[in-house]
């Protein structure tokens, strides 16, 4: 019993002085530093909220993302229980925007950790660390196509993501032969691709006084987008197809009609749009048709998602099963699935809870005008009716 208490003792003080290295190695890669001395860039606050150091509404990109220098990097040992560690404080974060925030600075540091081993020739534990960012990028998908919440944090947390795309695109110029690389940059442009499409607002790169800024822009809610993925799995391929659009409609079976339509594409169309690549990974083969839209006003904002497997693995031959596959999908399939969001602004509904509680106020007053009114002739009535009974009497 003494044996266990003081092991259990002694992993407890293990990782309470883990956690303390990690916020260090935190703060250091969450911030870069200018040739002035000062911090520029994203910063991670207390809470997880993630958030850009400086007011400007351009900010550099220069060596943004620091190699890391901590001594439990994706080589070490201990690197499994960093990871564990990193996932319980998301777990425990109940905000959903700072759960957001905080996977993104958490991926943040696997870039980190990527580029240090990178500069010392470890292939291998820059692939774990590469490895281990392209599953918390998925994470942060899932946990953006889900939010709520499209204010401040959600907007910071895509600048960030942006960053990390910028760093991936430099690295994958001095490193162009790396898969690894390149499916973590991949990774990172779908995942900008979601926070589009939930903010509104995109980020592209420019350049100022010769160096590399990022600049915010407003996307055009109504600009179409078609994608087709081709991940070829051992003897089989996995395909998603996506397709994004506004919607002059608000009813589900116009909406339904107009996904299918714009799915219903000749093999020409589908060559020209297909990215094909190899997985190495084991990924489970699954089929998924999943359609929503977003009402505001008399717009939708409609979105649809299909994956399905061929076997197939020669181009020509993926290329003709989607076709098949698409062709065969129907305004019905669309309809069992489809899921229509009505979104109504605060403004408008604070503005109407005024207008009513207003109305409701001034009838509450008039009723009681009217009823004070009513009382104050009836009294008068009386009196008046008793003091002509009085007059009578004396006459009498």
């Amino acid at each position: 019993m003494r044996l266990r208490n003081i092991t259990f003792a002694g992993m407890l003080l293990l990782t309470l002085a883990f956690t303390a290295g990690m916020a260090g190695a935190s703060n250091q890669t969450n911030a870069t530093v200018n040739g002035d001395g000062n911090q520029t860039g994203i910063a991670a606050n207390n809470t997880g909220e993630v958030g850009t150091a400086n007011n400007e509404n351009v900010d550099e990109l220069a060596d943004d993302v620091a190699p890391y220098e901590g001594s439990i990097g994706p080589g070490s040992s201990l690197y499994g229980l960093k990871i564990a560690l990193e996932g319980l404080d998301e777990s425990f974060t109940f905000n959903e925007s700072e759960k957001i925030g905080k996977k993104v600075a958490h991926s943040r540091q696997r870039i980190a950790e990527a580029k240090a081993e990178l500069g010392k020739k470890n292939d291998e534990a820059a692939v774990r660390a590469l490895e281990k960012y392209r599953e918390k990028i998925k994470e942060t998908d899932e946990a953006v196509s889900k939010a709520s919440d499209e204010g401040k944090g959600l907007l910071n947390a895509q600048e960030m993501v942006a960053k990390h795309q910028a760093v991936l695109a430099a690295l994958l110029e001095s490193h162009p032969n790396n898969t690894g690389l390149a499916r973590a940059y991949n990774n990172s442009v779908d995942l900008q691709e979601r926070f589009e499409s939930k903010t509104g607002k995109g980020f592209v790169l420019a350049t100022r006084n010769g160096k590399k800024v990022l600049r915010g822009i407003e996307i055009d809610e109504t600009k179409e987008k078609l994608k087709i993925k081709a991940k070829i799995i051992d003897n089989a391929t996995q395909i998603e197809v996506d397709v994004k659009f506004a919607s002059n409609s608000t009813d589900n079976f116009t909406i339904a009609q107009e996904i299918v339509n714009r799915l219903q594409l000749s093999e020409e169309n589908i060559n020209s749009i297909i990215k094909i690549e190899k997985e190495e990974d084991e990924h489970k083969l699954k089929e998924e048709l999943k359609a929503g839209a977003e009402v505001k006003g008399n717009i939708s904002k409609v979105e649809a998602e299909y994956k399905f497997p061929i076997n197939e693995t020669n181009e020509s031959e993926i290329v003709k099963g989607v076709h098949q596959k698409l062709s065969a999908l129907t305004t019905a399939d669309i309809l069992n699935v489809l899921e229509i969001k009505i979104k109504k602004e605060h403004k408008e509904i604070e503005e109407k809870e005024n207008k009513s509680e207003k109305k409701g106020r001034e009838e509450i007053g008039e009723r009681e005008n009217r009823s004070e009114k009513r009382g104050q002739e009836e009294i008068a009535g009386k009196e008046n009716k008793s003091e002509k009974r009085g007059q009578k009497g004396k006459e009498d």
